[in-house]
């Protein structure tokens, strides 16, 4: 009997070296093969916006600082900050009118030159029809949503000191909302999102975690299964796009909410907000102008969605807490003055194209310019 178990175990322990070799070949095989897969920091973010991602303390993720974002027709820097975009002076100079725009990669724009971003847009515009000096500053992070630019804006934006804070809020922030929420923790007085990679205690089994997170075979075999653990389904993300609003009211309360806490924060430190909108291309055009792209997120038929529920919501709360919102879409659906409107948008994702990007930054600023008091800030004091 001991030597019938003393031969299973050979048999086990050869089985099992010949595992390991077996995977340590699939390893270095598929290490050959190509680039090593990109670490997932953000389940937001598309592959080329991993890329530029670490983990942070308080607000989930940010955009390495100081990096240069190489891809394959657009490339540029971050600041020290982070941001994309050159290095803001602190404090403004006096007299410059000083823009703070958030959001998530809408903002960042990380397929347009620079040139072509909305913060550069939106900086053309104010400068033109303000006749003053006007610096719009991209603090947009892909894979955001409004819990996490509060963050931002509350743990490190706010030192930028700028008249006019700008929330992008994107028709996918209330499912990613939902996300970043659920890791919502307080520190003293101040509200955090830890990424869980920095969150796990320090022992020895994060080497291996480690070890696993950065395995080639691992992410092939989670690629295969298509498992994401803390993402809603894509098909899911743009639902109060295209569905009734009960069936998300919760969600819809926890964005404003932090749109809400935004405000107060912005009022504390001597800013005007401003939110602004742009729909998706359903919203606009018929599911069949983008089939793949509508199917993916669970559009169909023949017209464009009629419900306006997500643009009534956010008019609604601008109006009951005072704070302007620039809403796009009819301007995006004016055939008179929209020829193609195919031409607002990217072909494959819920992107704005180069094009539905200036119109926004044309709106925007006129909205900003038609509002009254909304330029007559911290910047226009300095000037007394």
């Amino acid at each position: 009997m001991p030597q019938r178990l003393l031969q299973h175990l050979r048999h086990f322990i050869t089985a099992l070296g010949l595992l390991i070799v077996c995977l340590i070949g699939a390893e270095l095989w598929l290490r050959a093969r190509g680039p090593m897969p990109v670490p997932v920091v953000a389940t937001q973010a598309d592959l080329f916006d991993q890329r530029q991602l670490i983990p942070s303390a308080t607000q989930h993720h940010q955009m390495r600082p100081l990096a240069e974002i190489r891809g394959d027709t657009v490339s540029f820097q971050t600041n020290s900050l982070g941001l994309r975009g050159p290095e803001p002076e602190i404090p403004a100079p006096a007299g410059m009118l000083r823009v703070l725009l958030l959001g998530d990669d809408a903002v960042v724009g990380s397929w347009l030159q620079a040139k072509h971003t909305l913060s550069q847009q939106l900086q053309n515009r104010l400068t033109e029809y303000l006749r003053r000096s006007v610096e719009v500053i991209n603090g947009g992070v892909p894979g955001y949503s409004p819990i996490l630019s509060v963050l931002h804006y509350e743990h490190v934006l706010h030192t930028l000191e700028p008249d006019i804070v700008i929330l992008h809020f994107d028709m996918s922030d209330v499912a990613d909302e939902v996300v970043h929420r659920s890791r919502l923790r307080q520190v003293g007085s101040r509200n955090v999102c830890i990424h869980p990679v920095l969150a796990q205690p320090a022992g020895a089994s994060n080497g291996l975690i480690s070890i696993l997170r950065q395995s080639a075979v691992v992410h092939g075999l989670l690629d295969g299964l298509e498992i994401r653990t803390d993402m809603p389904q894509q098909s899911q993300r743009y639902n109060w796009t295209h569905s009734d609003s009960n069936n998300v009211t919760a969600q819809v309360k926890h964005a404003m909410d932090s749109v809400d806490l935004l405000k107060a924060l912005a009022t504390k430190h001597g800013s005007s907000l401003i939110v602004t909108t742009t729909p998706v291309a359903w919203q606009v055009l018929s599911p069949a102008k983008h089939p793949e792209f509508s199917r993916q997120f669970g559009v169909t038929g023949d017209q464009a969605v009629a419900s306006d529920v997500p643009f009534r919501i956010l008019n609604a709360w601008g109006r009951s807490r005072e704070v302007p919102v620039c809403l796009v879409v009819d301007v995006f659906r004016d055939q008179n003055l929209i020829k193609t409107p195919e031409q607002l948008f990217r072909n494959d994702s819920a992107r704005l194209s180069k094009y539905g990007t200036a119109l926004h930054a044309r709106e925007l600023a006129l909205k900003i310019r038609e509002t009254s008091g909304l330029v007559a800030g911290r910047s226009r004091r300095r000037l007394q």
